[in-house]
């Protein structure tokens, strides 16, 4: 019966969670997220202490796969005049480094130096491809524990 709840374990999605903040100045801001074939990740991004509006300035966000080939766009939207965000979703094609890179350019000489608030999920595959929500887990340990525990009393009342 170990066994059994140890494999089912086994089989359910294994998820890590990270968050930073760091200021975005200069050359692009880069984060790298080592994956396997499979994995999914989720997130979004928020930068704030943008310059205000009529400040001419420059701000890209985007995913690369692990040969520099731009996979996905982050749509950044403003939520005020001096902070945005956006989210990105994606699965990895294949196993390597995968990058976040936020550019921002500051074209008026305000000095002023974003911040970014970066939050994601990697969510990874079991190692048999087969990946079970714990509600799903627990409906199949029940179902095969009620029968046998049952069947063990049963057996000790006859005796």
């Amino acid at each position: 019966m170990a066994l059994f709840i140890l494999l089912l374990s086994y089989l359910t999605l294994s998820v890590s969670a990270y968050s930073e903040e760091s200021p975005v100045v200069g050359a692009p801001l880069v984060r790298s997220i080592e994956l396997n074939k499979g994995e999914q990740v989720t997130g979004n991004l928020t930068i704030y202490n943008l310059p205000p509006k009529g400040t001419s300035y420059e701000l890209g966000v985007w995913i690369e796969d692990p040969d520099g080939n731009i996979i996905q766009a982050v749509l950044m939207s403003f939520k005020s005049p001096t902070r945005c965000s956006g989210t990105f979703n994606f699965t990895a094609s294949y196993s390597g480094m995968y990058r976040i890179k936020i550019v921002y350019a500051d074209w008026s000489g305000s000095g002023i130096i974003p911040t970014a608030h970066l939050y994601y999920q990697v969510k990874g595959q079991s190692p048999f491809g087969i990946n079970l929500k714990p509600e799903t887990i627990y409906l199949i340990i029940g179902l095969i524990a009620v029968p046998i525990a049952s069947y063990i009393i049963f057996k000790a009342m006859k005796h």
